[in-house]
């Protein structure tokens, strides 16, 4: 009887252990799919972007004007904040435009000067140039931008906006004044937080840009060279290339067609016809003078002087030579030879048939010293 009751108890055991195993497998198969179930119902969050950080804001006793600054197209110079570096800048036929960039603060500053092709006769002309379609290739580099306000204040048009980009959001102002052919604008851009900055940088930006009105009806998108140590300036077309030039030396600008052009300065007094023959005749040894007659130009006085340059292969050169006194006794000079012969170009008519070079030679001018380089220009394809 006690041998059957244990087997009885064994089977019972048996029967019971393969109960619980069945139960733990079936429970290891279902709790994945319960689980997966139960994920399956819940929304996925994505992952946060990282917020871009606010630099705090410039103080505004730390925006200081006193870097001088030239356009390379030479049309016009400024008084820009130190800390804000310019780049190349670019110049259209329309348009010469600087950008200053402070990348620290998240901040930059435009300069430009607009020569429409109707003018801008009042600011109704002004708000009206500025459209949606010119502001929205204007702020093109940025992901999104709005107008948030545009006003008329005395004479003035003042736009402000609200800028985005890379996560940051950036607030900006662009003023805009007109002389009635061009328009002159400033423009200041900070992180939204530094309303302050704003517009006390695009207020000096407009009081610091300076337009070379000695320029005005020449072509907008010409080069210039300026010696920061002389402060000449004279003006050409980019296809003029300048060869050899550094600050107080002389420069050397050729075109493919065989003109060169030499600027310099000299201390020696050249205060007659005769001293003006006689400086030509040293520095172009062999030159025979053609005429010789005085001049004015830009404020200076002086002289012009045409000669013949003898060459070996034949045929001589025509030069001319414009000599510039300023106000310290200095003599700066243009000096232009051409690969034709008998060219005189102290005489009205004929220089009426060389209107290119007749514009490089009036723009030959003076301004303070220590502006910077105006460097070849960048053309833009807009």
């Amino acid at each position: 009887m006690s041998q059957y009751s244990d087997r009885t108890n064994q089977r019972r055991l048996t029967v019971v252990l393969g109960i619980v195993l069945a139960v733990a497998m079936g429970a290891s198969l279902l709790l994945p799919l319960l689980q997966t179930a139960a994920v399956s119902n819940q929304t996925l969050q994505p992952t946060a972007l990282p917020t871009a950080t606010v630099p705090a804001p410039v103080e505004v006793s730390n925006i200081t004007f006193d870097q001088s600054y030239i356009h390379p197209s030479g049309v016009f110079t400024a008084t820009i904040p130190e800390g804000w570096t310019p780049d190349a800048g670019v110049t259209t036929a329309s348009e010469a435009i600087v950008t200053l960039r402070n990348n620290a603060a998240l901040s930059l500053g435009e300069l430009r000067v607009i020569e429409p092709a109707d003018g801008a006769a009042d600011l109704d002309a002004v708000s009206a140039y500025f459209n949606n379609n010119w502001l929205s290739s204007s702020w093109r580099d940025y992901t999104n931008w709005d107008e948030a306000t545009r006003s008329v204040r005395d004479d003035e048009l003042v736009i402000d906006f609200n800028l985005s980009s890379g996560g940051q959001q950036y607030i900006a102002r662009q003023l805009a004044t007109t002389d009635g052919e061009r328009i002159y604008v400033s423009r200041a851009v900070f992180p939204a937080n530094s309303p302050e900055q704003v517009r006390y940088m695009v207020e000096n930006l407009k009081a610091n840009l300076n337009y070379n009105e000695q320029f005005a009806g020449e072509p907008l998108d010409w080069s210039a060279y300026y010696d920061n140590a002389t402060g000449h300036i004279i003006r050409f077309p980019q296809s003029w290339q300048i060869t050899d030039a550094a600050p107080g030396l002389p420069a050397s600008i050729e075109t493919s067609d065989g003109i060169v052009l030499r600027v310099e300065t000299v201390d020696e007094a050249i205060t007659s016809a005769d001293e003006a023959s006689a400086y030509v005749e040293s520095a172009r040894p062999g030159a025979e003078i053609v005429s010789v007659a005085e001049t004015e130009q830009g404020g200076l006085t002086g002289y012009e002087v045409a000669y013949s340059l003898p060459t070996l292969d034949g045929p001589s050169q025509s030069g001319y030579a414009l000599l510039l006194a300023d106000e310290s006794g200095s003599v700066h000079v243009a000096n232009l030879r051409l690969s034709e012969s008998d060219v005189d170009l102290t005489d009205e008519a004929t220089l009426e048939q060389y209107p290119e070079i007749a514009a490089v030679l009036d723009s030959f001018s003076v301004l303070p010293t220590g502006l910077g380089v105006a460097a070849t220009t960048e053309e833009s394809a807009g």
